[in-house]
């Protein structure tokens, strides 16, 4: 009786392995979209609250919210120098390309604000969901140096509104 020698494995077998590895380099490669999505907006929330918090120091020590500059070149770099002395490193800008907008607005009575950024995905924070500014064009400036094209609408799930765009919005301030 001749005994064959076996070694190395079927062409079914391989092509088993090839798919299952296949499988799950992809759901790999989803889960990590959404995981960049999800620290691109972490970023968002932290640097809106960065911020808030030098638009709350300089509003402790001028009793007003910051001035809001025409729409130009420069006006939100413009914000930024006006409380430089609280953001060490400037204005935030967007983790992403092209840049998510970004909004600095304050009421006729300077000394309410609101800071609002669009996100990516599903909003997960606690913010000022539903409040819908009332903000004039003229008392917004945006990262684009550009004023608000509409109202700005704090509500999340695609139903928010920031530079006439349908994003989740995240906002926080002083409404």
């Amino acid at each position: 009786m001749i005994k064959l020698n076996k070694k190395g494995f079927t062409l079914i077998e391989l092509l088993v392995v090839i798919a299952i590895i296949g499988i799950l380099s992809t759901l790999a490669v989803v889960s990590l979209g959404d995981s960049r999505t999800k620290a691109r907006n972490a970023k968002r929330y932290a640097d809106a609250k960065v911020l808030q918090t030098a638009v709350e120091i300089y509003m402790t020590e001028n009793s007003m919210a910051p001035v809001v500059p025409a729409a130009a070149a420069g006006a939100w770099a413009s914000v930024g120098s006006t409380l430089s002395t609280y953001l060490k490193t400037g204005m935030p800008e967007d983790p992403s390309s092209p840049a998510n907008t970004w909004c600095y607005c304050r009421d006729t009575d300077q000394t309410k604000y609101l800071i609002a950024v669009a996100l990516e995905g599903t909003a997960s924070s606690t913010d000022l969901d539903g409040a819908a500014s009332t903000y004039a064009v003229g008392e917004c400036i945006c990262n684009n140096d550009s004023q608000p094209s509409a109202v700005i609408n704090c509500n999340d799930d695609t139903g928010g509104n920031l530079n006439g765009a349908n994003k989740n919005v995240y906002c926080i301030g002083s409404l």
